[in-house]
């Protein structure tokens, strides 16, 4: 393993707690794939054969799902040291259920997930701790499924966009924050119409409940938008 990648394994939370003394002992042991995707290259189709839990030691990477007729579904954005794949890796499944898109330059790693599920011939330390890192990461996604399950059953674009807003603004600890994927793909995310989404938008900026510009948001009236989220 090259050296460079090992510093961006520190980074990641499937390798939290683990000492850097240790991760090259730990990729000598589960001997990962590592490959590098340019931005639009797809790292990943739907239906190819699952080469285990996934890993974005840098970059973002984007996974969406199509359907029969040919709709796309953007089902998460995920960024460096974030996993994926990890899910389908568990439940025994031998291809991928979606496609994985770099939406910039990135290095992927992919771990097999045997290497979690049987004991560590070695008996490395670290083992214990990987599987209490995948562990927490497992439950952490159980619970943003559960969220866009709630999303779909919110009726109101602007009561689904003011819920979402919510959302980011208490993972970002503030009124001010950085939308983590643009406009067309947050309709996506919240299956609505992007013309939809951005009127409503644009009515609760002309209203002086918020402001936008590109990325960026700004609460301006945050009871506001708690109102209309729960009405």
């Amino acid at each position: 393993m090259e050296t460079e990648y090992l510093r961006d394994m520190q980074g990641a939370a499937l390798f939290r707690g683990i000492a850097p003394e240790d991760l090259q002992a730990l990729t000598d042991c589960f001997c990962p794939l590592v490959k590098r995707y340019q931005k639009g290259e797809i790292a990943v189709n739907v239906a190819d054969p699952l080469r285990g839990v996934g890993i974005v030691l840098r970059g973002e990477i984007e996974i969406a799902h199509e359907n029969a007729a040919g709709s796309k579904s953007l089902l998460a954005v995920i960024g460096q040291g974030q996993t994926f794949g990890e899910v389908a890796a568990f439940a025994g499944q031998n291809n991928w259920p979606a496609t994985v898109t770099a939406r910039c330059d990135c290095v992927l790693m992919f771990v097999p997930p045997e290497r979690f599920l049987g004991n560590c011939p070695r008996a490395c330390g670290f083992h214990k701790t990987l599987i209490q890192n995948m562990l927490r990461i497992l439950s952490e996604k159980a619970l943003r499924l559960n969220r866009k399950v709630e999303y779909l059953e919110i009726k109101g674009i602007r009561q689904k966009l003011c819920t979402y807003l919510l959302e980011q603004r208490r993972i970002n600890r503030s009124d001010t924050f950085i939308l983590p994927m643009n406009k067309s793909e947050l309709a996506d995310y919240l299956s609505v119409s992007r013309p939809s989404m951005s009127r409503e938008l644009g009515l609760l900026r002309d209203q002086g409940v918020l402001d936008f510009y590109l990325s960026s948001v700004r609460l301006l009236d945050v009871e506001a938008v708690k109102k209309t989220a729960s009405s």
